[in-house]
């Protein structure tokens, strides 16, 4: 082979290694705005290791694919590469996440060492807070702390949200059912999440005569027409028994209905307990297609109903109304 065939083909195999290149971030990048994290995290992660693609574009978007699924530890990692890697270009937004994913590994000075310098360059009252000798003892203080125990009803899936009610549990969990047909949500790979109920029992445990724990059994999970093909989560109940606010992905029969910007956003609805059955479901009024409103909870006079939101002119990115 003479030196100008060898060198075409080399050219070829260059351009060719380039084109995979691309296209292996534009498939992350595809995986990332559908919200499919897992999915986007290691394809990031094979471009970092395999392909030594490092730049703040793949390093960013690999840590916030672990962040958004709460695996702080590796999420930590990535931003503390992305952060060493690029210093003062990475924005807030990426220091306040790296913050919160120290935070939740238990590294707290660190993570209050960020959140002071974020505090300083926004100007708010947090700084003076976090300078106090006394913060991080008071934040991981004995006397504030409550004991907490891990419920036997427990999954490896998703289980949160419990509402107490007239002798019955209700709770928000993915956990797998028996349909061969069941959707799978590509953020976590995890199943859709649904809305169930158990009997619950105060037992108190052997050898003690102060210490209880609750029990739950016979776990059912709400029918039609609480239960779609969507998420339904964090239900919360008047004290009767006759009405529930729940959140549901904004949808249309069995399809997600999208905003502009592709986001199939959250709504709180509500339906009426009739002779044995939830009936009426309804989306409340202040429901927007274009941002979400969800997590309802109820004032003890049930005059006031508290719930979340990304609306527009809030001060974060969600707020408390």
């Amino acid at each position: 082979m003479n030196f100008k065939k060898l060198l075409a083909l080399t050219t070829v195999l260059l351009v060719l290694a380039v084109n995979g290149f691309g296209q292996s971030r534009k498939v992350a990048d595809r995986y990332f705005e559908e919200y499919s994290y897992v999915q986007s995290a290691k394809l990031y992660k094979d471009l970092v290791l395999i392909k030594g693609d490092s730049s703040q574009h793949v390093l960013s978007r690999l840590a916030e694919s672990y962040y958004n699924n709460s695996d702080t530890e590796e999420a930590e990692i990535w931003y503390q590469k992305l952060i060493s890697n690029f210093n003062e270009k990475v924005g807030e937004k990426h220091l306040f996440k790296y913050a919160q994913a120290l935070r939740s590994n238990g590294k707290y000075k660190k993570s209050d060492s960020i959140f002071l310098k974020l505090a300083q360059s926004q100007k708010s009252g947090l700084d003076e807070e976090l300078k106090k000798d006394s913060y991080l003892s008071d934040y991981t203080s004995q006397e504030k702390r409550i004991g907490v125990r891990n419920l036997a009803i427990n999954t490896p899936y998703s289980d949160f949200g419990g509402f107490l009610l007239n002798g019955k549990s209700y709770f928000t969990s993915s956990v797998p059912n028996d349909s061969k047909r069941q959707k799978i949500y590509k953020w976590n790979n995890q199943p859709f999440l649904n809305i169930y109920k158990a009997e619950e029992d105060i037992q108190t445990l052997e050898g003690s005569k102060q210490d209880t724990i609750l029990v739950l059994a016979n776990v059912q999970k709400l029918g039609e027409p609480i239960a779609s093909e969507l998420h339904e989560s964090t239900p919360v109940f008047t004290k009767d028994g006759k009405t529930i606010y729940f959140t549901r992905n904004n949808s249309e029969g069995k399809r997600a209905r999208r905003s502009k910007k592709n986001t199939s956003n959250l709504k709180i609805y509500k339906a009426s307990y009739v002779n044995g059955y939830w009936v009426n479901v309804k989306e409340l009024p202040f429901n927007n297609d274009e941002y979400s409103t969800g997590h309802p909870a109820l004032s003890p006079d049930e005059k006031t109903l508290y719930f979340v939101s990304n609306m527009p002119g809030g001060y974060g990115q969600s707020d408390i109304y």
